[in-house]
């Protein structure tokens, strides 16, 4: 009985097989074998690393293996049986299909499943599973990037919305889109920074509240030209940092706010544990967005209170309550 798995599976290769086999055995992507009644006949190396399992743990058993062991949901598994059946059957050719599969962090898989003949007429399902977590992660953050400058662009258009308001509900966004519990907007005036707009339960990152500036995160984003974002700020600022011993934040992003050409203060995100991962690009690219947001919205909104001054004073002045100027030089002289 021929017990060489590339034989059974793959096809009599006979002289090329042992080429064959290591190009299979080579490839980074996982590949696998299963006859028609679902049973697995063969997979490479590349596979057994990507799912955990040995050799011997999958060949002979079916793809229910996979579903009792939680590698695969079983609605997952339904869509892959779909496949077969259809390969089976000859209405398809083959079919590509994507998978979550894993515990936590999951990892995104593709699986290509096509047909293969062998030589002496018996039909196997032959597959190749290339791993695109990364390419998911990338796709799904750029859409959720999307989707937050969207929610964003919407609530800056809200006239009947204050600034504060504002400010609420885009720090409550960035703090869902960073998945961070704390974020705040500052006013830095001459050494002091204090707490204007925030949202999360940190007592020292409440409206109103206020710190030294060599003892805030905030210190590091007005030296740097630059946003400043620490995926573990214990580690790069160190214990006896005086902003780590009173703020205690594992993490923290921030980024200037200029009202025209002048600093107003931070907007920053943090939170009391560091971070699984770095700040990314594209969370980087928000962060600064939003900053220039505040930026812009406060100096509209100090422009509309000048508008709203000089509007009281003519309408002072239409009513007589105020001198006319040219009356007030008379008087003077």
């Amino acid at each position: 009985m021929d017990t060489d798995p590339y034989n059974g599976a793959l096809g009599d290769y006979e002289e090329g097989t042992s080429t064959y086999r290591f190009i299979i055995e080579a490839v980074r992507d996982g590949v696998f074998v299963v006859n028609l009644d679902g049973t697995i006949t063969y997979v490479n190396d590349s596979l057994c690393s990507l799912i955990g399992r040995e050799r011997n743990e999958l060949v002979g058993e079916t793809f229910d293996t996979l579903v009792e062991s939680a590698l695969a949901h079983p609605e997952e598994f339904d869509r892959f049986g779909t496949a077969i059946h259809d390969l089976s059957d000859g209405e398809i050719q083959d079919k590509t299909l994507t998978f979550e599969i894993g515990q936590e962090p999951k990892r995104v898989v593709d699986v290509r499943v096509s047909t293969h003949v062998r030589d002496d007429g018996t039909e196997d399902i032959v597959g190749v599973v290339r791993d695109v977590t990364e390419h998911e992660r990338r796709v799904r953050a750029a859409e959720r990037k999307q989707e937050v400058l969207a929610t964003l662009y919407q609530i800056g258009a809200e006239n009947a919305l204050t600034f504060e308001e504002k400010a609420e509900r885009i720090l409550s966004i960035g703090c869902e889109y960073l998945d961070l519990p704390y974020g705040f907007l500052s006013r830095i005036e001459e050494d002091t920074q204090e707490i204007v707009h925030a949202v999360g339960d940190h007592t020292l990152l409440q409206p109103d509240e206020s710190a030294p500036i060599e003892q805030s995160y905030c210190r590091k984003t007005i030296e740097s030209d630059d946003l400043v974002g620490m995926q573990d700020a214990r580690a790069e600022l160190g214990d006896d940092d005086p902003a780590y011993e009173l703020f205690e934040l594992g993490c923290y992003i921030g980024t200037k706010v200029l009202v025209g050409e002048n600093l107003y203060g931070t907007f920053c995100f943090a939170a009391p544990h560091d971070r699984d991962r770095e700040f990314t690009a594209g969370e980087r690219e928000v962060i600064k967005l939003l900053g220039q947001w505040a930026g812009y919205e406060l100096e509209r909104q100090r422009f509309e209170e000048r508008l709203e001054g000089l509007h009281e004073i003519s309408q002072r002045l239409l009513a007589g309550q105020l001198p006319h100027p040219t009356q007030r030089l008379t008087s003077l002289r």
